[in-house]
């Protein structure tokens, strides 16, 4: 059975992940040997090994190029993507002030000195900005409501499900109903340690370096994390202003061990000179820092008026088409009474008539609060398809495609059972192969068929032998009697015959001969048209 093509499409139909092929083999050979597991076993085993690796080694790219070319738009497209974090910023808290719950902080100097391992480190909680990544891009999304399972501590590397949502200038507004935490960490984007790797970047943006003293030696800083090749940036408003870069900042370090000269070689006033030289050019700096929070407040705050007014512009949207909807009752009930008046005109009418009905079903569920994205997604995915669309998404599975057509896992479908293509014997078992087609024909799609393995116990009930009785059959009375008595009679019952199948989808196996990928037959049955 081909174990692979099984836990593809379980990672990518139950938690939303497209990983690359050498990856599940990889995992598959890695796997000790002799071990029996059931698939669901063997999805939980790859979903909790995948959560902890890089997005780069595991999947296969989800970001088109063309992400973020539009002002407004929507992504991902279909149910969703899996991307993973690989930085946090508050933007509702400065850099100082995040600073100071990890550091014991000097009131002039600003010299910052970690605190003990095992102090508690609280961080105020304000509105968050993420970089995500399919592995190959990355993005950026905005925190535009509170999502509670996330904050600046969340390790590098965790693994968001990602739903459809707004984009507005390359930038996600993610909130609690378009975002599903999976978790997860990867170790070698932070260090393995996330507050010290916390500490370092903030220090970074600051201009300043972890100072070394016996109370507190230097922290290795990790590599500077860099934009994956290819990497869509978000593109920038021309009405929201931009923060300009900083010069290079001024090493405090340096500045604090300036005058390392005895205090004999020197006197008083030429010492404390010295050090009000270093203070000016600390205060310089935080200045610059100050300018860059002042931008980035602002850009806050034109957000912020942007949402505003496109808030206020939806409500007189909705506005406008509730008085539409009431206008077009009204007149639907005029069209209702003149359709009784004059009989010729029913059919119309009452085609207007069930139109008004659907529209005025439709404002119903909005004003309890449905949740038209789930309702949408319940509606499209299908339990009992077309032969052709059980086709096609078997295509697009075997070839690596995200199919447009929603199926559950186990699915019903009725056809015609066209023949019986081949049939092979061995005292192990049997392997009979059918051809099914739609009954019914649509003139504009293509004419597809299904080929399908039928289960070795239906194929034995059907032939009155098992296996091994009909291999001993014709050893005893010859192959032309076997086939005569057992093997075209068998072939008959598959001509042209209407059937119902049981398919569980999760289940594949290749066949070689018409070089398509099968679903696996849970059950099958004939009957008479």
């Amino acid at each position: 059975m081909d174990f692979s093509q099984t836990l593809r499409h379980l990672l990518e139909s139950r938690n939303g992940i497209r990983p690359s092929q050498q990856y599940i083999d990889k995992w598959i050979r890695e796997q000790p040997p002799r071990t029996v597991r059931d698939r669901d076993s063997m999805h939980s085993s790859i979903l909790e090994h995948f959560l902890n690796q890089d997005l780069k080694d595991t999947s296969l790219p989800t970001i088109p190029a063309s992400y973020g070319n539009e002002p407004l738009g929507s992504f991902p497209p279909g149910n969703g993507i899996v991307l993973q974090i690989v930085d946090t910023h508050d933007i509702s808290n400065s850099t100082h002030a995040l600073l100071n719950n990890l550091a014991t902080v000097a009131p002039v100097r600003q010299v910052y000195v970690r605190r003990a391992a095992e102090d508690d480190v609280q961080f105020p909680r304000g509105m968050l900005r993420w970089t995500l990544t399919d592995g190959f891009t990355e993005i950026i999304g905005l925190e535009y409501e509170t999502i509670s399972q996330l904050n600046l501590t969340t390790p590098f590397g965790c693994k968001l499900f990602i739903k459809p949502c707004e984009v507005r200038r390359g930038m996600m507004f993610l909130k609690p109903s378009n975002v599903k935490v999976l978790g997860g960490q990867v170790p070698s984007l932070f260090g393995g340690n996330m507050l010290a790797e916390l500490e370092r970047r903030f220090k970074a943006r600051l201009g300043l370096q972890p100072i070394a003293t016996p109370e507190n030696e230097t922290i290795p800083a990790t590599s500077t994390i860099q934009p994956t090749p290819n990497a869509t940036q978000p593109l920038p408003s021309p009405s929201i202003p931009q923060p300009q870069a900083a010069p290079p900042p001024t090493n405090i370090a340096q500045l604090q061990t300036r005058n390392t000269r005895g205090s004999d070689q020197f006197d008083g006033d030429d010492y404390w000179d010295m050090d009000m030289e270093a203070l000016m050019e600390l205060d310089a700096m935080n200045g610059e820092e100050a300018l860059l929070m002042q931008q980035e407040q602002q850009l806050w705050e034109e957000q912020e008026r942007i949402l505003r007014e496109e808030e206020h512009e939806r409500q007189l949207e909705e506005r406008e088409e509730q008085q539409w909807r009431t206008r077009r009752s009204a007149s639907a009930v005029n069209d209702l009474d003149y359709a009784i008046q004059y009989p010729i005109d029913e059919h119309l009418t009452n085609m207007e008539t069930m139109s008004v009905d659907n529209e005025l079903s439709d404002t119903v569920l909005e004003e309890e609060g449905q949740d038209q994205w789930s309702l949408g997604l319940q509606s499209m995915e299908i339990s009992a398809p077309t032969v052709a669309e059980v086709v096609q998404y078997m295509k697009d599975m075997k070839n690596d495609r995200i199919s447009d057509i929603r199926l559950s896992e186990q699915v019903t479908i009725q056809g015609l059972c066209v023949s019986l293509v081949e049939f092979r014997i061995k005292s192990s078992g049997y392997k009979a192969f059918v051809e099914i087609k739609d009954s019914v024909i649509d003139l504009e799609s293509e004419d597809a068929s299904l080929y399908l393995l039928l289960p070795v116990n239906y194929v034995s009930e059907c032939m009155g032998l098992t296996p091994m009785e009909y291999v001993d059959l014709k050893s005893k009375r010859g192959q032309e009697y076997a086939q005569k008595m057992y093997s075209k009679p068998f072939g008959r019952q598959f001509h042209n015959v209407q059937c119902e199948v049981q398919l569980d989808l999760s289940i594949t196996e290749q066949y070689e001969k018409q070089g398509v990928l099968m679903p696996h037959v849970v059950s099958f049955r004939k009957f008479n048209s």
